[in-house]
């Protein structure tokens, strides 16, 4: 037969020093994991500028510009930095970049853009 436990010994329970160096060691983590998360954040941008405005094959260089296809590029290039400052949510996405919720997503559609890929979640450890 199971012994029901007190309020006070459920207290006590989850605060044991053990509890609490785990809730620091997942708080250093998450610390660890936004740092790396910016700094791919910032490495990804830099990249994502090289690309869009300039280094580019001298064999394949010719005079003509195509005017959709570079804008196409930059479309999903401020869609996808959206989509990373937005942590994967579209609306805080479409918020950021000043449209309706449902362009965004008809855009990610038409672009073939993921925004699941942007997303990241931290699974708690449960005491």
């Amino acid at each position: 037969m199971k012994r029901k436990r007190s309020a006070a010994t459920f207290a006590e329970s989850t605060s044991t020093p053990r509890a609490g160096n785990l809730r620091e060691k997942i708080g250093g983590l998450r610390d660890s994991l936004d740092t790396l998360r910016q700094q791919a954040d910032d490495v990804t941008r830099r990249l994502d500028l090289v690309s869009f405005f300039g280094v580019s094959d001298p064999a394949l260089e010719t005079n003509v510009v195509d005017f959709y296809a570079e804008m196409r590029r930059f479309e999903v290039f401020l869609i996808t930095n959206a989509l990373r400052r937005a942590n994967g949510s579209q609306i805080r996405a479409a918020r950021l970049l000043n449209l309706n919720h449902t362009t965004l997503n008809s855009k990610l559609k038409i672009l073939k853009i993921n925004h699941s890929e942007y997303s990241f979640v931290i699974e708690e450890a449960r005491p």
